[in-house]
């Protein structure tokens, strides 16, 4: 049983476009091509992967458990060629700092900003500033990115939006935060901030309960103190 990971990557698109056919147009195949990888994959394992349905495509348990290896793989293999393109023509490398919250406020924005500055052939195309790899918010970025056939370049990665503002106001590179991150810190800093018009930029944020009318008083008075809240911001 070999799967490469084009097979992965298309098994990925497919689940999550729901369909073959719109899976093949993520892939950049043909869906003949998709099919007959698809169907090579399941050849290959001895059992379903896909329930075929006229809604379009559902996993079997067979399935679940390739995606759930598939989506690890790929995310190892993309964070591979972030890592490995680092090193191209000998000039770059990394370099992990461990800082307390002081010095990563007053001293690293301004000494990295000077450093980066003078040794521009440290990163590729695009200088990035953001969280850390495996951080909900950078994994997504990374997914996007890698569907458009690019990576994104990460120069620093840091624990708090605060910090990527920072050293973005210092010109070591581009950062995408919250909307209502850059509005607090455009008050402050020496940032611009400019809404990104991708449509896979205005993501959903839900508070998930089991039975809301379920939830003790106290429980629900926290639930509609954050709904409140998040429509004060918004």
């Amino acid at each position: 049983m070999r799967f490469d990971l084009v097979d992965l990557s298309l098994f990925r698109h497919v689940v999550d476009a729901g369909s073959i056919t719109h899976g093949a147009e993520r892939a950049h195949l043909a869906l003949a091509a998709a099919s007959t990888r698809i169907r090579n994959m399941e050849q290959a394992l001895g059992a379903p992967l896909l329930v075929r349905g006229r809604a379009g495509v559902t996993l079997t348990q067979a399935g679940r458990t390739l995606l759930q290896h598939a989506r690890t793989m790929l995310s190892q293999a993309e964070r591979l060629r972030e890592d490995l393109g680092a090193y191209a023509g000998g000039l770059a490398g990394q370099v992990r700092v461990l800082s307390n919250t002081n010095a990563l406020t007053e001293f690293l924005p301004e000494t990295l900003s000077l450093f980066l500055t003078n040794h521009p052939h440290e990163v590729l195309d695009h200088d990035f500033v953001g969280l850390d790899r495996a951080s909900a918010l950078q994994r997504f970025l990374a997914e996007k990115a890698a569907r458009a056939g690019r990576a994104i370049r990460l120069r620093v990665q840091l624990r708090s939006f605060d910090g990527v503002c920072r050293l973005v106001e210092r010109n070591v590179g581009v950062g995408i935060v919250p909307e209502t991150t850059a509005r607090w810190a455009a008050q402050t800093l020496s940032i611009k901030a400019v809404q990104l018009a991708d449509h896979w930029a205005l993501r959903d944020l839900s508070i998930c309960v089991r039975d809301y009318k379920a939830l003790p008083p106290y429980a629900r008075q926290l639930v509609d103190h954050m709904r409140a809240e998040r429509r004060e911001i918004t």
